[in-house]
This record gives C-alpha cells, sequence and structure tokens, in this order.
C-alpha cells in the first residue's frame, strides 16, 4: 500500500527451491530499502526485493545477491559494479578497499560511473 497514493501493489513470489531462508526478509527489506533510496517507483521496489529475497532462499549466505537484480532496473546498475569480487559485499561510495574482506577496489573502465 503506497500511503502517500492510496495505491495498492503487489508482486508475487518467485518459485524457488529454498535451501536456507535464515535472513530472507531482512534481504527483502534491504533490497526494497535500498531500490527507494535509488529512486524505483513502489511497484519496481517491489520486484526488486522480490527477487533479491528470492535469490537469497536458493543460497546459503548473502554473497552475489546483487547480482539478481532484473535487468530492467538500470538504477541498480552502480550496486553491480561496485560488488566485491571476494566477498560479495557492495563497496560504499569512494571507498578503496572493502570494509568486510580489505579486498581492493578494481579500477572502473573509463565512462563507467
Amino acid at each position: 500500500l503506497d500511503t502517500a497514493s492510496g495505491e495498492i501493489f503487489f508482486e508475487p513470489a518467485l518459485v524457488a527451491q529454498a535451501v536456507d531462508s535464515l535472513g530472507a526478509g531482512d534481504t527483502f527489506i534491504a533490497a526494497a530499502i535500498y531500490a527507494l533510496a535509488c529512486g524505483a517507483r513502489p511497484q519496481q521496489m517491489l520486484r526488486c526485493a522480490c527477487a533479491v529475497a528470492g535469490k537469497k532462499v536458493t543460497q546459503y549466505g548473502l554473497k552475489n545477491l546483487a547480482s539478481s537484480v532484473p535487468e530492467t532496473m538500470p538504477w541498480m546498475q552502480k550496486a553491480r559494479a561496485t560488488e566485491c569480487p571476494s566477498c560479495g559485499n557492495v563497496f560504499m561510495d569512494d571507498a578503496v578497499f572493502c570494509r568486510r574482506c580489505g579486498q581492493k577496489r578494481e579500477a572502473e573502465a573509463p565512462g563507467e560511473q
């Protein structure tokens, strides 16, 4: 429910073979908040949150969840481009080293933002 407009939104859960649901709700909320912070509309936010949480339950742990964001959401490309190759953690803003594992951030190709 979008309280500002009164509009109701729905996005079905993904059909997936669950192996580890620990953290799936937190993953859904985190993806939803991040999507909204990046400018997603409510339906886009739900689609993104369902996709990321759906991917989460199919694996143990949280590594590489940014790769499960639907391609139709270009505002999430930055998150993909700044994911640590060693541990999957997303680099914060202009950080040079990953806060989780200490891996140095790879230089972005010319023209990437």
